[in-house]
């Protein structure tokens, strides 16, 4: 099994593969599983981790890391490509020239993808209404095309895969609601994120509504959370919020 990432640094979706590959060592198969990244942080994973994968760093553009990919399958005999969030090209021609079964992990909310495509193409910002940044924002939020792109883009993910997987049901329902697909029918599955038991609970402590996360404006939206706070903040006079991470908009 060979799980594929844009960047392998720590985040959401890294952690779960690591709770995926905890799993699949506590089965009792014997399962070889590879990392396939342009980028990676060892450096922020335990030696215990390490050495649960095979870690393999591709090169960074799209094409290139595509036939990086493609050699790596071959040369390891990969049964099934997990593709994390991220896409890699030409993944049509590279199972029918390899026989791999692919994975579209889908670790987001549904059509995701608006949100990168209009922060892709906001290039000044947000606060400089210049004619070119307000052209942008009506040919793509305001006519509907980054939507229409993203949706593009999910089917495109869902065709070229063996299984896509979503979050939750509500995810799956959208997104079969949107593509025009039977629920019935596809092959999108519902893997829900896992959480490990905690033991031994300490219930005497501050009351604490806790943020961690990456402090990134187009895919975390932290302004709505303070906003939702500002207007309960009174009401809550024992409760504080407390934002813990670190991003692009930490500052």
């Amino acid at each position: 099994i060979a799980c594929c990432h844009n960047a392998f640094i720590f985040g959401g979706a890294e952690r779960i593969t690591l709770d995926i590959i905890q799993y699949l060592s506590a089965s009792g198969e014997k399962y070889n599983v590879f990392l396939f990244a342009p980028e990676f942080a060892q450096e922020n994973f335990s030696q215990d981790v390490i050495q649960k994968f095979r870690w393999f760093k591709t090169r960074n553009r799209s094409k290139e890391k595509s036939e990086d990919i493609e050699k790596l399958i071959k040369e390891h005999k990969i049964d099934v490509l997990v593709e994390v969030v991220s896409h890699i090209k030409n993944v049509k021609k590279i199972k029918q020239r390899t026989g791999v079964k692919v994975i579209h992990a889908n670790h987001g909310i549904p059509f995701w993808q608006f949100y990168s495509i209009i922060d892709h193409y906001s290039q000044d910002a947000p606060t400089k209404r210049s004619m070119c940044n307000l052209y942008r924002k009506f040919w793509w939020e305001t006519l509907g095309n980054a939507r229409r792109k993203a949706i593009r883009r999910t089917r495109r993910n869902y065709i070229e895969s063996d299984v896509y997987t979503v979050l939750c049901d509500a995810y799956k329902t959208e997104t079969c609601q949107v593509l025009g697909i039977s629920p019935e029918k596809s092959h999108i599955h519902v893997i829900n994120n896992s959480e490990k038991q905690v033991e031994n609970l300490n219930l005497q402590k501050e009351n604490i509504i806790l943020y961690c996360g990456r402090f990134s404006y187009n895919d975390k939206r932290l302004d709505r959370l303070i906003r939702i706070w500002a207007r309960i903040e009174n009401q809550l006079p024992e409760w504080r919020l407390q934002l813990v991470g670190d991003g692009p908009e930490r500052t």
